[in-house]
């Protein structure tokens, strides 16, 4: 996949942009399960329009023999 980006600079008023760079990058397009995997966090889907590609933030998950209302009553 190539990406094809064009960022201008303008000073208000003027009609012709002061600078403009133009920029292609080469992606290599990726499942949020590779993110998970590498990163070793868990991936939580946030709410998108349909249609629209996936966004998640990615979080620490629970240790299992642990609830994590135990781990916010300790101290540091």
């Amino acid at each position: 996949m190539r990406l094809h980006s064009t960022w201008r600079v303008h000073e208000d008023g003027a009609a012709a942009p002061v600078r403009e760079v133009r920029d292609t990058h080469r992606w290599w397009p990726f499942g949020l399960s590779a993110v998970e995997e590498e990163s070793g966090l868990r991936a939580r889907l946030l709410d998108t329009r349909p249609g629209a590609p996936p966004l998640a933030v990615l979080t620490k998950s629970p240790s299992p023999d642990r609830h994590p209302a135990a781990h916010d009553s300790e101290a540091p």
